[in-house]
């Protein structure tokens, strides 16, 4: 009898002349994950490597281990901004279909870098074409102890908000007086 109601089942999904069968909405030829070869292509301890170990943990949806790389402020931030859920539902998906390639990178003195990134982005168009877009992107780093740490969440936060459909957030400057 089990073998008779898995048959019925199987049949019951397949197209027929009034009905197709539901296709994938997944389009492979987007996936563009970054693989742990080309992110030990750089420097080792360096604010690319962080940079990409950072995107590689957010496309495969890595909670911990990707806060981890920002700095305590920077973490602090990204907590206050559902950054589990954001990265789980929105970011990482989106982010899968990002291929990031560092361009260059700026130091500002031993403490702050900035790495340069030229990301090609793959949107599906159908389930076997895609359309390419090319982001340049800027990631802040901090030095912290004896490795670098993501130091400006706002790209991440924002685009997460822009993912969920929220407007961006405004942004307010605080100046320290000493």
């Amino acid at each position: 009898m089990g073998a008779a109601i898995a048959a019925t089942l199987a049949l019951g999904s397949c197209g027929t002349e009034t009905r197709v069968a539901p296709r994938p909405l997944n389009n492979t030829a987007t996936l563009s994950l970054l693989s742990r070869a080309e992110i030990n292509r750089t420097p080792a301890n360096s604010p690319q490597r962080t940079a990409l170990t950072w995107w590689r943990l957010a496309q495969y949806r890595v909670v911990g281990d990707s806060l981890a790389l920002f700095t305590p402020r920077a973490m602090r931030a990204l907590t206050n901004s559902g950054y589990p859920g954001l990265l789980i539902n929105y970011l990482g998906p989106w982010l899968r279909r990002g291929r990031p390639a560092v361009t260059r990178v700026e130091y500002s003195g031993h403490r702050h870098a900035t790495v340069f990134l030229r990301t090609v982005f793959r949107q599906p168009v159908s389930l076997d074409l895609f359309h390419e877009e090319v982001e340049p992107l800027a990631f802040t780093l901090q030095r912290v102890g004896g490795g670098w740490r993501l130091s400006d969440p706002s790209w991440v936060i924002e685009q997460g908000r822009g993912l969920q459909g929220l407007p961006p957030r405004v942004s307010t400057t605080r100046t320290r007086r000493r």
